[in-house]
């Protein structure tokens, strides 16, 4: 087992550890202090392209006129699908899937990442309260199709049988409703990122 150490001191001279919901909610509030206009529980279903602007439709019926698209959703990107094709052209799978979630804290911990090992699985613990730690588990995962919610902690119980330390333990004891992500490793390759007045960033396209 590997052992990161997080304590006040190092930290405070070395690194700046933040938790993605966390980097959201800044982005979210500066957003918000610059007058963008975000809209929710809606999704693009159509873009049209011309020379001089591109038109997107929204789930929610609004249509607009823009100068840039921008498809920046990871690679199950809904953008990269209407205007470059299939995904499966461009994946290349990792054969490894993941899982995270947060649960009680536990005591194992410390204050310190703590990195356990195995042939083909490993898991990652880190605290981000007095109370609670986040959980990232890696292993080997020979499919190809994305898992039903429902499945996420059978999965894990079955890949992590035998496992030492508090790893069977803590699959256990986290319902499967709080397992917040999982997902198949994979890596989208495209040659062109930009198609006229769309693009692509991050996951999406590499």
């Amino acid at each position: 087992m590997s052992t990161l150490n997080l304590s006040k001191k190092d930290s405070d001279k070395n690194t700046l550890n933040l938790r993605r919901p966390d980097i959201e909610h800044i982005l979210l509030e500066r957003t918000k202090e610059n007058s963008v206009n975000i809209k929710y529980n809606t999704q693009i279903v159509e873009i049209n392209q011309t020379p001089s602007s591109a038109s997107v439709k929204l789930q929610n019926g609004d249509i607009n006129s823009h100068d840039l698209v921008v498809g920046a959703e990871g690679v199950q990107s809904g953008v990269r699908k209407m205007v470059f094709g299939e995904e499966q052209q461009f994946s290349r799978y990792l054969d490894y899937g993941i899982a995270a979630f947060q649960t009680t804290y536990r005591e194992e911990i410390d204050d310190s990442i703590k990195i356990f090992q195995e042939p083909n699985r490993s898991a990652i613990y880190y605290p981000v309260s007095a109370n609670a730690m986040d959980c990232v588990f890696l292993f080997l995962f020979n499919s190809t199709e994305r898992v039903s919610k429902e499945n996420y902690k059978n999965i894990l119980i079955d890949t992590y049988v035998g496992s030492k330390w508090i790893n069977r333990d803590v699959i256990r004891g986290i319902p499967n409703e709080s397992i917040g992500f999982f997902d198949v490793l994979k890596q989208i390759e495209m040659e062109n990122w930009t198609k006229n007045r769309v693009c692509l960033v991050g996951d999406a396209c590499a």
